[in-house]
């Protein structure tokens, strides 16, 4: 349950907030889309590119995102971490390799002063996941798969950070994506969680050890249906319907819902919604009838949602930009 709202929790946010929105209108709403009737607000990145997958640091103060240096989803890529309260932005792998990060559980604790980020990058000839301290740049990283024929990617971390989950296939045949856990501690045994020729892909671990799930889209037909299934591989449960198509989900903190991007059949373009991590009923959380929302990630309190964002379809547009929206 949601008991303060970003006044009472944020207060030092909230001012910077409030003077970058002035600073918005003044230059003739840099940061805040006119085609917007959420309320939802850019975050100033100073940085050329498409900037996408935007995800929360365990004290929920800085954000860390991809940059593409070349347009959405194109050329080499960069990890960037921007901190919350005064919007300074720092290098994090930004070696020249394809450094991509997903939303949802990459940034994990391990001790009060001890963090890791997850992230596959292209470092030698495909891609492999990585794990790197928050506090450092462009070094200490450690690898955590290395297979020679498979590629691995789109990693999330256990809540205690013990585990990755990822995707991964064989080198080459990028629809056949299957599901594997690995111990960040003890690399190097890969184990499956999904089977092969069923094209799973970007899997989230609940943040709340409690709720034992793993959250994951699956390629039906045409569509992407999302799953969850536990840590084991068990109880497989498509949670929602087949007219739906569904992609970029991860869970709130305590693991009872989750955050999605669909048109929901309805819409032109995918927005934001918000459902119960059992299925049942989708509630939008964006409304931008201009354009596309995805890639979302829910603040470590419960209040704020950080996605990617731009006019029309990322793949017209070129480019997306980080975007949060408080909740109600």
């Amino acid at each position: 349950m949601i008991e303060k709202s970003l006044v009472e929790r944020k207060p030092r946010l909230l001012i910077f907030l409030f003077f970058f929105m002035l600073l918005a209108l003044a230059q003739g709403c840099r940061f805040i889309s006119r085609g917007r009737t959420d309320g939802a607000f850019q975050v100033p990145i100073g940085l050329d590119g498409s900037l996408q997958n935007p995800a929360w640091s365990p004290d929920g103060n800085r954000l860390v995102f991809t940059r593409f240096r070349n347009g959405y989803n194109s050329g080499s890529a960069d990890l960037y971490i921007i901190e919350m309260n005064t919007w300074v932005l720092r290098e994090f792998a930004t070696d020249g390799a394809m450094n991509v990060n997903l939303p949802g559980s990459a940034w994990k604790a391990t001790s009060p002063t001890d963090d890791w980020i997850a992230f596959s990058r292209d470092k030698d000839s495909h891609d492999e996941i990585f794990v790197q301290p928050s506090a450092d740049t462009n070094s200490g990283e450690i690898q955590v798969t290395e297979r020679a024929n498979y590629v691995a990617y789109e990693p999330s971390f256990s809540p205690d950070a013990d585990w990755i989950v990822f995707e991964s296939h064989r080198d080459g045949d990028s629809g056949n994506g299957v599901i594997f856990k690995t111990s960040r501690a003890a690399p190097g045994i890969c184990i499956p969680l999904t089977a092969i020729g069923k094209d799973c892909r970007q899997p989230n671990w609940s943040p709340e050890p409690a709720v034992d799930l793993i959250l994951y889209q699956q390629l039906e037909g045409s569509r992407w249906s999302l799953w969850t299934m536990t840590s084991y591989g068990w109880y497989k449960r498509k949670i929602t319907p087949d007219t739906e198509n569904c992609t970029d989900a991860s869970f709130s903190p305590d693991g009872t819902e989750i955050i999605m991007s669909t048109a929901h059949n309805t819409l032109r373009f995918d927005n934001l919604y918000r459902m119960p991590s059992t299925g049942g009923e989708m509630t939008r959380v964006t409304f931008y009838d201009n354009g596309y929302d995805g890639a979302p990630s829910w603040s470590p309190d419960g209040i704020a949602i950080a996605f990617e964002s731009c006019e029309g379809t990322p793949e017209d547009a070129g480019r997306t930009s980080i975007w949060i929206i408080n909740l109600p």
